[in-house]
């Protein structure tokens, strides 16, 4: 008896995760697609020691001279909420831009050792909003020397 219990606890929680990912995905559709996520140059970085990171993105279309004239980037400290759009970390709301590269990180102070997530969706040249990238991340090392004591790290 406490197996199907079990069973049918797995069963119902399969089916609340399904709902809840598909309530966290849109319709939304435009010829643009966004590749090639990169925070300082590297696709997913490690270690790395800048505080206010540079993001970059590329852009596909088989339309014909499509292009981004804005764009909107989401951080999170978790994957997760990211992938319902929850962002405690930094929104940047929609920019009025057609740039894609090395846009200067500008939210909240982020802390050394910790790994953040990000992704962007843009906005094509006929106003259509592009579905969200694939979530992407990055990690710090330590970002003031006053964390290095005698050999070791302490954050």
């Amino acid at each position: 008896m406490e197996i199907k219990h079990l069973i049918g606890s797995m069963a119902l929680g399969f089916l609340i995760t399904g709902i809840a990912m598909k309530a966290c995905t849109s319709d939304i559709s435009t010829s643009l697609t966004i590749e090639n996520l990169k925070c300082e140059y590297l696709i997913n970085p490690t270690g790395i020691d800048v505080s206010q990171p540079r993001l970059s993105w590329e852009l596909k279309s088989k339309e014909e001279g499509q292009g981004q004239i804005a764009y909107q980037i989401l951080m999170a400290s978790d994957s997760i909420a990211l992938s319902c759009d929850m962002s405690d970390i930094w929104d940047s709301g929609r920019v009025k831009s057609n740039r894609s590269d090395q846009i200067v990180f500008r939210g909240r102070e982020l802390q050394s050792l910790q790994s953040y997530y990000w992704k962007v969706r843009v906005w094509d040249i006929n106003g259509d909003l592009s579905d969200w990238s694939p979530i992407q991340h990055w990690s710090f090392g330590l970002l003031d020397k006053a964390e290095w004591r005698a050999g070791r790290m302490t954050p």
